[in-house]
């Protein structure tokens, strides 16, 4: 995780784990306007972990079956 201007910006495999989905999921949400990505320089772009901090907590997901 990165601190830039005041706010915190996961790798994309870290937004993947936090959100239970795999990268092309999180890629799909970055193509929506629904997380916000950054390219920071000399690094591989960031996604917004307020974004995903917020989609986490607003999201209904499935219940597991046992």
């Amino acid at each position: 995780m990165c601190d830039t201007s005041n706010r915190l910006w996961l790798s994309r495999a870290a937004a993947a784990r936090k959100l239970g989905v795999n990268h092309h999921a999180v890629q799909g949400l970055v193509n929506r306007g629904c997380l916000a990505i950054r390219a920071l320089p000399g690094m591989r772009p960031r996604i917004s972990a307020a974004d995903v901090e917020r989609l986490e907590r607003d999201s209904v997901r499935p219940a597991r079956s046992a």
